[in-house]
């Protein structure tokens, strides 16, 4: 039971941990994300978030998809069941308004603000980055082929 135990509060330290790295890479970015603010910030020790890490490029790259994922529940997620093509476009167009008017973050969208940072900056953050805005872009042209298909857009 105890090792069951470790495991949830494990993984609870992560979400803690990955909440409050968003919150200030969102603010400063993820350049300025290093393990030991972070740890002060939550009242751990640098070890206890080395420990859920390794090192500062696995932080950015967990922040990133911590951030990716509430970027996906707050936009994709209330849109996801509604008919592709117009009627999706539209969904999406309402949750996406809607997470931009109360940002889930302090410095509001945590993707539009790293790949402003990122942009010209090789390497596995900015690689990362590129596959989520691919991926959004992939779903928003799916549903426009949609909408054009079926005389929605021209």
């Amino acid at each position: 039971m105890s090792g069951r135990r470790s495991l949830v509060e494990a993984s609870s330290t992560r979400q803690k941990i990955l909440s409050r790295a968003a919150d200030m890479a969102s603010v400063e970015g993820l350049e300025g994300l290093t393990l030991g603010r972070l740890a002060t910030a939550l009242g751990m020790s640098k070890a206890g978030v080395i420990g859920q890490f390794g090192n500062k490029l696995e932080l950015q790259l967990a922040t990133l998809d911590y951030a990716a994922e509430v970027f996906r529940c707050e936009v994709w997620h209330p849109a996801e069941h509604v008919s592709a093509g117009m009627p999706r476009l539209l969904a999406i167009c309402d949750s996406w308004v809607d997470y931009a008017q109360r940002p889930a973050f302090p410095g509001g969208c945590f993707i539009a603000a790293a790949s402003f940072e990122f942009d010209s900056r090789p390497g596995p953050v900015h690689d990362a980055l590129a596959a989520y805005m691919r991926r959004w872009r992939s779903q928003l042209v799916g549903d426009a082929a949609i909408a054009v298909e079926a005389g929605d857009l021209p």
